[in-house]
């Protein structure tokens, strides 16, 4: 399934709870595990969503991440996908 790239975003960036975004356009989901800012999100072949990197929600200059995840549609979770060797 693909989702277009606003609809996405809008799926991903904040990590509120589920409920709080429900709606007609969009995907209820279990929270995003730290919520962040300004981070890649790459659609894969098989659907599911490579979050990579970014800034905390509050700034980039209280930290950068090093850490990915993955965002399964299918299953509305979220998973751990390892570190970057830099953050970004």
């Amino acid at each position: 399934m693909k989702l277009a790239a606003a609809a996405l975003f809008s799926l991903l960036v904040a990590g509120a709870p589920a409920a709080s975004r429900a709606g007609p356009d969009r995907l209820e989901q279990a929270p995003m595990p730290a919520p962040r800012a300004a981070h890649s999100a790459t659609l894969l072949a098989d659907g599911r969503v490579l979050l990579a990197g970014g800034c905390r929600l509050d700034g980039c200059e209280n930290g950068i991440s090093t850490d990915a995840i993955l965002f399964d549609p299918a299953t509305k979770a979220f998973s751990a996908a390892g570190q970057l060797v830099t953050a970004r």
